[in-house]
């Protein structure tokens, strides 16, 4: 929890300061117009707070995880990781199926074993790197989106290594 709230603060920068429009003097009398308007100032300042603090938040890492037995599907855009080696059996077809645009999947030096077909790629925008994927029944890594970047990947298994069948697939660096 203490990384998250650095995390957050750090990606925040600076929170934003209330600036209040009116300053009072001990013994000074505050009109209720003046305090009021005070009040206004923090309460946006807060609001405006909770508001970087969520779209930090949904910025965040999102960990893919195949503890279940079903194929794993991203389907809202995002930035995705693996926090370790997995071996998948799901009872799907796939072991993991990206229908979202604007996907990043970073392996982060991990490993899927897949005994089923390994990543199905239909989304657009979809950027796959820095790890290691294999087995597969008919292919590891298939793509029908366009603009699909495999990097930095070892990718062995499948009938199908690396089937590129959407438009402006790159791979580069595996």
């Amino acid at each position: 929890m203490r990384i998250l709230l650095g995390l957050i603060c750090l990606l925040l920068g600076t929170v934003t300061m209330a600036q209040v429009p009116n300053t009072f003097q001990s013994g000074q009398t505050a009109s209720a117009a003046e305090v009021n308007e005070n009040f206004n100032a923090v309460d946006n300042a807060v609001n405006d707070n909770a508001q970087r603090i969520s779209t930090v938040e949904s910025q965040l890492p999102r960990v893919v995880d195949f503890s279940g037995d079903v194929t794993v599907i991203i389907d809202e855009p995002g930035y995705y990781v693996l926090d370790r080696d997995w071996v998948v059996n799901p009872a799907g077809d796939n072991a993991l199926e990206i229908v979202a645009d604007d996907v990043t999947l970073d392996f982060r030096g991990y490993h899927l074993l897949a005994d089923v077909d390994g990543i199905r790629i239909s989304g657009n925008g979809v950027t796959v790197r820095n790890g290691s994927v294999s087995g597969g029944e008919s292919f590891v890594v298939h793509t029908e989106g366009a603009d699909t970047l495999i990097e930095g990947m070892r990718i062995e298994g499948g009938f199908h290594v690396v089937d590129l069948g959407g438009l402006r697939g790159t791979i580069r660096n595996s």
